[in-house]
């Protein structure tokens, strides 16, 4: 699950499936064990990586360019204060998913809503990255996060987990990219029959969450692993509002050459950057200094980055 504030072709496990310039197979492929979610021997691009690269590469370099030779070591920035009401409804949620799955039935909702709880209060304890006004009233904001985690789990507790039928959470993945240095790797939310599913917060409505970057490659994990592309992509939105509710939206991906085909692009595009950034003959390019994401409340590199706005 991710926060708001924090895309062709795979075949079938006996096929050797091919992209526009990437030649991707499962695990089974070259005989090695599947389901996936086993080391591959390189380094791996989870999405995490992809939507950093997306928003400015410069902070992708920062935060994972050591893994890529491309920056002395990681930066690790504190988390802010929405991914860790994020982080803590995604605890409280794969809990409860966990015990739905093993035992068939949910979790008292106060287990669960500690969780959720106990979650915030470690993450704060680490040390989290606060926006001037989130700082300037310490104990307000801290409050106000607990209880906005706690409401969003309570309404996933209540309204979505009974729906949901899990038969996989947290599910692994591996995707091998032949002829590349990398290989494509994540963690799928939920996986029930013949779909895969996911959680997110955020402050407002996105009927394209479906369709993303993430959600395409969590579908090429769900290929590698089961066979077959899902039939539905769905993400439950938790939205974080002075009364909390719920949307859930569902895609088929249908086409699978069209479905696959922006991630693969995607992919491609940022590899081929990164191998001209390790070689010498590239530089990371910063987001766009007036945009939002070169703003410091959304960047924690701001401060000692050159292409920083100022705001």
């Amino acid at each position: 699950m991710v926060s708001d504030e924090a895309q062709n072709v795979i075949s079938t496990p006996t096929e050797s499936p091919e992209g526009p310039g990437l030649n991707a197979r499962t695990p089974g492929s070259s005989g090695e064990k599947s389901p996936g979610g086993l080391k591959s021997g390189k380094p791996q691009l989870h999405i995490s990586m992809v939507n950093t690269f997306a928003r400015c590469p410069v902070q992708f370099q920062r935060r994972y360019g050591a893994r890529f030779d491309i920056w002395p070591q990681e930066e690790i920035i504190p988390p802010s204060v929405a991914l860790g009401i994020g982080t803590s409804v995604h605890a409280a949620v794969e809990l409860n998913m966990r015990n739905k799955m093993k035992e068939g039935e949910l979790l008292p909702v106060e287990e669960v809503l500690q969780l959720a709880r106990d979650n915030f209060e470690a993450t704060w304890a680490g040390g989290m990255l606060l926006t001037d006004e989130e700082a300037a009233r310490m104990d307000g904001t801290k409050g106000e996060a607990i209880d906005m985690s706690v409401s969003l789990s309570r309404l996933h507790h209540s309204v979505l987990a009974p729906q949901i039928q899990p038969e996989a959470v947290e599910e692994k993945f591996v995707v091998k990219l032949d002829g590349y240095p990398y290989d494509l790797a994540g963690k799928m939310d939920i996986r029930e029959k013949r779909d895969i599913r996911d959680t997110k917060t955020g402050g407002k409505r996105d009927p394209d969450a479906p369709k993303t970057m993430q959600m395409r490659m969590y579908s090429l994990g769900h290929k590698v692993n089961q066979g077959f592309t899902p039939d539905r992509v769905k993400v439950d939105l938790l939205l974080k509002q002075k009364t909390v509710k719920h949307e859930t939206y569902t895609t088929q991906p249908g086409n699978e050459e069209q479905w696959y085909r922006p991630l693969y692009y995607r992919i491609e595009s940022m590899m081929e950057l990164i191998d001209q950034v390790a070689k010498g003959n590239a530089k990371m390019p910063a987001a766009d200094a007036q945009s939002w994401m070169c703003q410091k409340s959304w960047c924690g590199y701001a401060l000692t980055c050159p292409a920083w706005s100022g705001k």
